[in-house]
């Protein structure tokens, strides 16, 4: 795989998380235009047509998506008006009652156990689906009844408009009686101006979800929530496991397999091509390791007993996992870790066992995927 390659597949996951953060906010159909439109203010080296197929492969996929929980499942489907087929249906009206429209995308979805209701229709335009040679459905067609009812607007050849003529407005208004219709050659248009009326089909509810771009701190957003890359993950999580038993450090046989079973699950989600479980913001994985790292040096003493290990060694751990990630952002949590392990009072603590444990199953939770 080349660097571009390399490059544009984690584009392709921040973007999908990115979308994925929508549809667990959301409670309409995301308009898809939209979306990619904010998602590219923020600076992008993807296209508007590469960021759109990247949608529209990864709905082809969610159906067949095992590793979700139910409700996170939904809300993709919902929020990115997927067609649900048979057995995903069948799966989903188990646990809720389920309503789909005629394209069989969810429209109503209350879970059994009251943990989400979801409610509303599609917006059919351009802007959340691909245009396709489908039959229009019942609303469209009444809009077409409606729309050839209108007598047409009389058409003027090029050569009777002039360069200067000023263009007319086609909705009636108080103040047509006053306006005068300029003609070329004598010649008056078939049909007067006030006789024409120009329908807006109406929208039968309809919502739209209404997604407003501050392009001044849309990317000051993203920097304070910016999510912890699933590859940093896997890398972190890599980096404890190889270290714990690098270093010998005293820790259970639970312990190191739940680590080899996060890094399972994180491979999974990695086929898959959607960080979409537990979403970890930088902000709270700087202030949860730091805490952990505070908490060890303030429970560390010089006391030496069999089931303690050294303060020096965990905290040589928990730089080099930080710093085998090589984020900018965690440099100022790296500088304050470094702190603690060049503090000469910390140079000959030694920190009890179940206290280690202690710590990393504090960091370890926040990779947990909610249930």
């Amino acid at each position: 795989m080349t660097e571009q390659q390399i490059i544009r597949d984690q584009e392709n996951h921040f973007f999908l998380n990115f979308v994925g953060g929508k549809c667990e906010e959301t409670e309409t159909p995301l308009i898809i235009k939209a979306v990619i439109d904010e998602y590219m203010s923020s600076g992008t080296s993807l296209t508007f047509g590469a960021l759109r197929k990247c949608v529209d492969d990864f709905k082809t996929r969610i159906c067949q998506l095992k590793e979700l929980e139910v409700n996170s499942k939904v809300k993709l489907l919902y929020g990115l008006s997927v067609s649900v087929n048979v057995k995903c249906l069948k799966e989903l009206r188990n646990v809720a009652h389920v309503d789909i429209d005629k394209r069989r995308r969810i429209t109503k979805y209350i879970a059994n156990d009251g943990s989400l209701r979801l409610e509303g229709s599609h917006v059919k335009s351009f802007q959340t689906m691909k245009t396709v040679n489908t039959e229009p459905d019942e609303e469209e067609k009444e809009c077409e009844r409606e729309t050839t009812d209108v007598a047409p607007v009389p058409k003027r050849s090029r050569k009777e408009r002039s360069a200067d003529e000023p263009i007319l407005d086609l909705v009636a208004s108080d103040n047509d009686e006053n306006r005068q219709v300029v003609t070329i050659g004598g010649k008056p248009p078939k049909q007067q101006h006030q006789n024409v009326i120009a329908v807006k089909p109406e929208v039968i509810d309809e919502p739209t979800l209404n997604v407003a771009i501050n392009k001044k701190d849309h990317s000051e957003h993203l920097n304070r929530k910016r999510i912890l890359p699933l590859a940093a993950r896997k890398e972190f999580l890599y980096y404890l496991l190889d270290s714990i038993k690098l270093m010998n450090l005293p820790v259970n046989e639970n312990m190191l397999a739940r680590l080899n079973g996060m890094i399972s699950n994180i491979e999974e989600f990695q086929k898959i091509g959607l960080q979409v479980e537990r979403k970890v913001e930088m902000v709270k994985f700087h202030a949860i390791v730091l805490s952990a790292v505070t908490i060890s040096v303030k429970n560390a003493s010089e006391q030496n007993h069999e089931d303690t290990g050294s303060l020096r060694e965990f905290l040589m751990l928990m730089e080099m996992g930080v710093m085998s990630l090589e984020l900018p952002e965690l440099q100022e949590l790296q500088m304050k870790i470094n702190e603690s392990l060049n503090d000469p009072a910390n140079q000959n603590k030694r920190i009890h066992v179940r206290s280690i444990e202690k710590a990393l199953e504090t960091i370890l939770e926040i990779f947990v995927t909610k249930r």
